[in-house]
C-alpha cells in the first residue's frame, strides 16, 4: 500500500524543515511527501536537502482547505496523511496510520498529539456534532479504536494527525474551499461518518505539534484573529445544522471563544483589550453573508508520475543515549552522529534533581529528553520518582516503544 504525506505550509520555513527531517526516519514505506506552499516552504524543502524528493506545489493563498485539495490532486498513495507544517512525528506514526486502513470500513485514521512540552496530550479522542459541538471522548490507549455516526455525532479527527482512504475522500469532494480556515476538519469527517464510514483512532501514531505562530495565531494557543472562526462557524452551521439552531450554535462558539480569552486573560496572556478586539473579529466573520455552499465534485489525480520519499526499510538499529546534562555537548555530538548514519535515536540528558521533563526534537534528526532524573514525565505521576540513570531512561523508552520502536540503551 502507497502512502502520501501532505504537508501544507505558510511562513513557517524552519518549523517545516523539522517536519520534512522527522519523515526521514518513518518506519513505513513506501510513501510520497507533498508540500503544498509559498516560496517559503518552497526554499525550506531546497534547505534540508530533500528537493528531489517530496513533489512541490506552489500555493500562496490563505486557505487550509483548497491547499489541502490541491496537495490531493497531486497524490497517488492509497492513503493520504495529513500533517501540519509545525508538527513532528513519530518513527511509527505512518505505519500506525496505514494499519488501520486494513480494515474496510474504515475510511479515517487519526492519532493521539502531544503539546508543545513533548510530554502531555492536546487530543486524544473526540466527536462533533452538526451544530459544531466538539466532545472529548477518551479512547483505549492500548488499541485501535473504531467509531462511527452515532446519536448525531461524528468521531472528529485533529487536521494536524489524520488519514484518510484515498479513493473515499476524493469521491467526497476532498475539504470545502468554503472553510479557509477552523472546522475544515470537522465538515469532512462529519461528512465521511454520515455515509457510513469508520474512524479509527491509533494512539501510538503520535505526533508533536509546535503551535508555531501564524497570520492567524500568535504565540502557543493565543489567536491573532477570530475572523475566519466566526465564518466558518456561519458555514458549518449553515451546511449541517437545522435552520432554526444557527443562531443559538453561532452565540455557543463565540461564548466558547470568550471563556477561552478570559482564561487567557486570568493567566496573564492577553491584557482585556485584546479580548475585547479578538472578540470582535469574530463578530464580523459571523456577520459575513453565509457561502454558497455546493456540492464537492469528485477530486482527480493529475500526477501519473512516482517520486517516493521512501521506497526500501531503514535497517538501522534505533540507539538511545543517556547521560548528564553537564556532558551535553559531547552526547548531543554522539546523537547527530548516530542520526545522520540513519538511526533513530533518543538522547536522554537528564540532572540530579526532580525538574519536569520535555520531550523535543533537535534538528539535527534526534529526541531530546531533558528534565530531572527523579522528576515526572506524565503530568499525572508522583512528582517525586527516585530511580538511577538507566532505569529511568528505560521506564520512558519503554513508555513510548509503540511510537518509537525499541532502541539499545547507552550510557555515555
Amino acid at each position: 500500500m502507497l502512502a502520501s504525506v501532505i504537508i501544507v505550509s505558510r511562513d513557517r520555513g524552519p518549523s517545516l524543515r523539522l517536519t520534512l527531517t522527522a519523515l526521514k526516519y518513518q518506519s513505513f514505506f513506501p510513501f510520497e511527501v507533498i508540500v503544498v506552499g509559498d516560496q517559503a516552504a518552497l526554499d525550506a524543502v531546497a534547505v534540508a536537502g530533500v528537493a528531489e524528493h517530496v513533489i512541490c506545489v506552489p500555493f500562496d493563498e490563505p486557505n487550509i482547505s483548497a491547499a489541502r485539495n490541491a496537495g490531493l490532486a497531486q497524490a497517488q498513495g492509497d492513503v493520504v496523511a495529513f500533517i501540519d507544517d509545525d508538527a513532528v512525528p513519530e518513527p511509527n506514526w505512518l505505519a500506525g496510520l496505514v494499519a488501520a486502513f486494513e480494515t474496510p470500513e474504515v475510511a479515517v485514521a487519526a492519532g493521539f498529539v502531544r503539546a508543545r512540552n513533548g510530554i502531555d496530550f492536546q487530543w486524544r479522542g473526540e466527536t462533533v456534532s452538526r451544530l459544531a459541538e466538539h466532545e472529548v471522548r477518551p479512547v483505549p490507549p492500548d488499541r485501535i479504536s473504531l467509531a462511527g455516526w452515532q446519536n448525531g455525532t461524528a468521531p472528529e479527527a485533529m487536521g494536524t494527525n489524520v488519514a484518510y482512504r484515498a479513493s473515499v475522500l476524493r469521491a467526497a469532494g476532498g475539504f470545502d474551499p468554503v472553510f479557509r480556515y477552523f472546522l475544515d476538519d470537522s465538515d469532512v469527517n462529519l461528512r465521511l461518518s454520515q455515509a457510513g464510514h469508520l474512524t479509527a483512532v491509533v494512539p501510538w501514531a503520535e505526533v508533536h505539534h509546535g503551535l508555531a505562530p501564524s497570520s492567524r495565531r500568535l504565540s502557543g494557543t493565543i489567536p491573532a484573529t477570530l475572523e475566519d472562526h466566526g465564518r466558518s462557524t456561519v458555514a458549518f452551521l449553515t451546511k449541517h445544522a437545522p435552520l432554526h439552531l444557527i443562531e443559538a450554535g453561532v452565540n455557543r462558539m463565540r461564548g466558547a471563544q470568550r471563556l477561552r480569552l478570559l482564561r487567557l486573560m486570568r493567566l496573564g496572556r492577553v491584557q482585556p483589550d485584546t479580548v475585547l478586539r479578538l472578540l470582535a473579529s469574530f463578530d464580523a466573520g459571523s456577520r459575513k453573508r453565509a457561502p454558497d455552499l455546493r456540492d464537492l465534485p469528485p477530486i482527480q489525480t493529475e500526477r501519473s508520475t512516482r517520486r517516493l520519499f521512501r521506497e526500501a526499510a531503514l535497517d538501522r538499529e534505533g540507539l538511545a543515549f543517556v547521560a548528564w546534562r553537564r556532558h551535553g555537548e559531547a552526547a548531543c555530538t554522539q546523537a547527530a552522529r548516530c542520526a545522520a548514519d540513519g538511526h533513530v535515536v533518543t538522547l536522554f540528558l537528564f540532572t540530579p534533581d526532580s525538574r519536569y521533563h520535555r520531550v523535543a526534537y533537535h534538528p539535527d534528526g534526534y529526541w531530546l529528553h531533558t528534565g530531572g532524573v527523579w522528576g515526572r514525565s506524565e503530568r499525572s505521576g508522583p512528582l517525586i520518582q527516585p530511580a538511577r540513570r538507566l532505569d529511568r531512561a528505560r521506564r520512558e523508552l519503554g513508555a513510548r516503544r509503540f511510537a518509537r520502536g525499541d532502541a539499545a540503551l547507552q550510557k555515555l
